[in-house]
């Protein structure tokens, strides 16, 4: 008996499932299934289309004023970067990711001119007095925080000329390693603050 019902039920459920994947409506498919398509096809495709738009679209005439011989026309030049890696230009996943290459390998990239812009801190060592300031750059989540140190030049005075800590600062200078208790840090040396 138990056997029986299985297989009504079995025999039951495959005529359903029949039922709904058949159908004599022809009219409700909407497109053609390829089984040849490739990437190529699909290329060609899409170029086929966007030709037909061109061709729909229609024409457009510009005008175009003449400058007199006597008046020459000046181009604006091209904005030429002070530095080497110009770090406010990045993204702040880009920005982060450099930072994070810096610190991982920074031999590559001693004496090169780097800008970078982040939060301003200092780190006062309790035991020799020292200070040490920071630029302090966030990945776009702001949840990882790279620092790369900077020194600014005689010119400035601490703490007049220098922001206050938490200050969003750009800063560029030339960077530097240096050891100190046989631990290597990185440095801006040179630097000067931006804003």
């Amino acid at each position: 008996m138990k056997k029986k019902t299985q297989i009504i039920l079995i025999m039951a459920m495959a005529l359903v499932v029949a039922t709904a994947c058949g159908g004599t409506d022809d009219a409700k498919r909407t497109a053609p299934v390829s089984q040849n398509l490739t990437v190529s096809t699909l290329i060609e495709e899409a170029q086929a289309e966007e030709t037909e738009a061109v061709k729909e679209e229609p024409e457009v005439s510009v005008s175009v004023e003449e400058t007199p011989e006597s008046e020459p026309v000046e181009e604006s030049a091209p904005e030429i970067s002070d530095v080497d890696l110009d770090l406010t230009q990045l993204s702040k996943t880009m920005v982060y990711a450099e930072v994070y290459n810096i610190m991982m390998e920074p031999e590559t990239y001693v004496g090169k001119s780097i800008r970078m812009n982040g939060d301003y801190y200092i780190y006062t060592d309790e035991t020799t007095g020292q200070q040490y300031f920071y630029c302090v750059i966030r990945d776009a989540t702001a949840c990882c925080a790279q620092g790369i140190e900077f020194v600014l030049t005689d010119d400035y005075k601490f703490p007049e000329d220098y922001p206050e800590e938490g200050a969003f600062v750009t800063v560029s200078g030339r960077f530097d390693t240096y050891m100190e208790d046989d631990l290597l840090y990185c440095t801006l040396r040179d630097a000067v603050l931006e804003n």
